[in-house]
């Protein structure tokens, strides 16, 4: 999964709906637990008949945004992403389908290192900076390219989306040349709980059929407060 289902530390439970061609396509259920040491994100995406396509299983350090062990699976192809931390770096683990070989990689820690589905927790965490005009840098590990690429969160100020009025923070990579291939991602907050992300347009998890990225939105949902 190039960018993993986002959510923030405010919130133990969430739902969301996946746009592809402003069509709802997919779903998802997720839980998120926090403490001192540690925080445990689980997800799943169901299709449109119900069925859960693709488990995610991630754990992070709470004080540092450092990936512990991240496992996502596809259950409809055999594909799958871990991220499991060593002694040397990160170790990367990539399969594309139940066919296909299991590749892997040893990623060195290169000071800030994140992955994609905890990304909002860090930009939650650091939107005073963000709101002022601040510019942040990370290593962000791409698991299916077996790599990390530098990226970098930044306001875009106030934009309309569906009538209704947002900030937005773009991440995209630092490198002109991993811009060719890697677009940038848009998430949406609120201007009343910058805490709090609404939407999100870019890469999705779920694949098609041919096992090629997709694009969207995705909508999120919370119970009330």
């Amino acid at each position: 999964m190039l960018f993993g289902i986002p959510i923030w530390a405010l919130n133990k439970v969430y739902t969301a709906d996946f746009l592809i061609k402003n069509k709802k396509k997919y779903t998802s259920r997720g839980e998120f637990n926090e403490n001192d040491q540690t925080a445990i994100k689980n997800t799943l995406v169901f299709n449109e008949q119900g069925s859960i396509i693709i488990t995610e299983n991630v754990t992070f350090e709470s004080k540092t945004f450092q990936p512990v062990e991240v496992k996502t699976s596809d259950l409809q192809t055999g594909r799958f992403e871990e991220i499991s931390q060593t002694e040397q770096g990160y170790k990367l683990r990539y399969r594309a389908h139940s066919d296909a070989p299991i590749q892997e990689k040893i990623i060195p820690r290169n000071g800030i290192t994140l992955h994609g589905s905890y990304v909002p927790v860090y930009i939650s965490n650091k939107m005073n900076r963000i709101v002022n005009g601040e510019v942040l840098a990370f290593q962000l590990l791409i698991v299916d390219r077996l790599s990390s690429y530098e990226f970098q969160v930044c306001q875009n100020g106030i934009k309309t989306v569906d009538g209704k009025d947002y900030l937005e923070i773009i991440l995209e990579p630092t490198s002109w040349i991993v811009k060719q291939f890697v677009p940038s991602i848009s998430f949406y907050y609120s201007p009343d709980n910058y805490q709090k992300i609404v939407r999100y347009s870019g890469a999705i998890g779920p694949r098609d059929a041919d096992g090629n990225v997709q694009t969207g939105e995705i909508i999120f949902h919370y119970p009330s407060e």
